[in-house]
């Protein structure tokens, strides 16, 4: 989209969603008053689209969801739909200003921070349901049906989790509504509420073990229970959810312990910190280890410490680094600043070795490339490419060609 064509969506969008044939069909009413008057006699929810100028999330939707039939054809007979600015600007028309004083109150009665957050009352006007981010239009479909079904309900949700004989499968329902209202903190005493109340048993699926691995990681210490029971189940986990699932968290949570130690140093005293591991937890020291040396190198530039790093545990251990991760460090030394000529050899090494035994992604057999490209070996660099925008999917294809365009005409690529 050109710098004119985005302005003039910037400035029309608000009159083109009220005057819009197809899609949400949004109010023309004046104020938050006479939308209620209006729900009331009509017998339908409200939807609140409370969005800013700057947000681009807010701006596809607004483009690309809102004028769908689909998504017309639902919310238009259950709703009464309100497209409400929540900062101000010069280019604001009358409407919008009619509107400054209630969209106020409604940031502050409903504590909207975040963009877009989409709000949902009764036909009587109580808040019964919200969500923070860009939904695709099923999604906000589904999230419309949720508004209207009390077992659903956002704020259902919360009333139920706040008894106390709420179950563990509540609890995480209540944490998951909560991380999608962006109410995070919630989110987190929820989950840590759910794991408190139940057994390793309650989250063994799949969905299960992604929440309780999700807040464990981002929300809880090695003292918390989701730690320890990852660390005490881990051989159930590993037989159940698959292959190192558990030593996965384990080890991001034990970086996570001496990763303040190691980032304050100049000068990292590993060995001092592997003994710590060891001394706790002897069987996920190495693996930690590794993983926070990489980590440390990567992120300081240290790329020839990287890639002894990775070299010595590949000759120690090479069934430790599985083909994605070996595929991250691929990642890293490729668009990595200052690698040199032999960090760009040992990352290429490592591609051709997840390119034999791995899946052919897109991705990898661009990161292939560069490699090649980097080490000014253009015609390699150029079939590989073409190799990779061959299995590019449609959406992803423009940008691979791009590069692929580049490296054809011997340019720089950007990274």
């Amino acid at each position: 989209m050109n710098k004119i064509s985005f302005l003039l969506v910037t400035i029309l969008i608000p009159f083109f969603l009220v005057a819009q044939n197809t899609g949400i069909q949004f109010t023309n009413a004046s104020s938050w008053k006479e939308v209620l008057d209006l729900a009331r006699a009509e017998g339908k929810y409200i939807f609140v689209d409370c969005h800013t100028t700057w947000c681009a999330p807010c701006k596809a939707m607004s483009s690309e969801i809102f004028p769908m039939q689909e998504v017309g054809d639902f919310f238009n007979k259950r709703f009464i739909s309100v497209y409400l600015q929540m900062d101000t600007s010069k280019k604001d028309n009358d409407f919008v200003k009619g509107w400054y004083s209630d969209a106020s109150m409604i940031k502050n009665n409903y504590t909207v921070k975040n963009y877009p957050t989409f709000l949902y009352f009764s036909p009587d006007g109580a808040l019964v349901h919200r969500t923070v981010g860009s939904l695709t239009a099923d999604r906000l479909i589904d999230e419309g049906n949720a508004a209207m079904n009390p077992e659903r309900q956002y704020m259902t949700l919360m009333k139920k989790v706040e008894r106390e004989d709420v179950s563990p499968r509540e609890l995480r329902n209540g944490a998951k509504a909560a991380q999608a209202a962006y109410e995070k903190d919630k989110a987190a005493k929820l989950a840590l509420r759910s794991m408190e109340a139940g057994t390793i048993n309650d989250f063994l699926s799949k969905e299960g073990f992604e929440f309780l691995s999700f807040y464990t990681v981002n929300s809880q210490t090695t003292t918390d229970v989701g730690f320890r029971m990852i660390l005490e189940n881990s051989d159930l986990i590993d037989s159940t959810i698959g292959k190192n699932a558990s030593a996965q968290v384990i080890t991001e949570m034990l970086g996570k312990e001496v990763r303040g130690e190691i980032d304050e140093a100049k000068d990292p005293n590993w060995d001092k910190i592997l003994d710590f591991l060891q001394s706790k937890y002897p069987r996920y020291a190495e693996r930690t280890l590794f993983a926070e040396k990489t980590r440390y190198f990567s992120q300081n530039l240290l790329w020839n410490e990287f890639v002894m790093t990775i070299e010595e545990r590949l000759k120690s251990d090479p069934l430790s680094i599985d083909s994605e991760s070996l595929s991250n460090f691929v990642l890293l030394i490729a668009t990595g600043d200052k690698v040199d000529e032999q960090g760009h050899m040992a990352g290429l090494k490592w591609s051709k070795q997840v390119l034999a035994i791995d899946e052919q992604t897109a991705e990898r057999l661009f990161f292939h490339a560069v490699l090649f490209y980097k080490l000014g070996k253009q015609q390699e660099a150029v079939a590989w490419q073409q190799k990779a925008v061959d299995e590019a999917s449609d959406e992803d294809q423009p940008w691979f060609q791009e590069v692929l365009k580049k490296m054809s005409g011997g340019q720089e690529l950007g990274f």
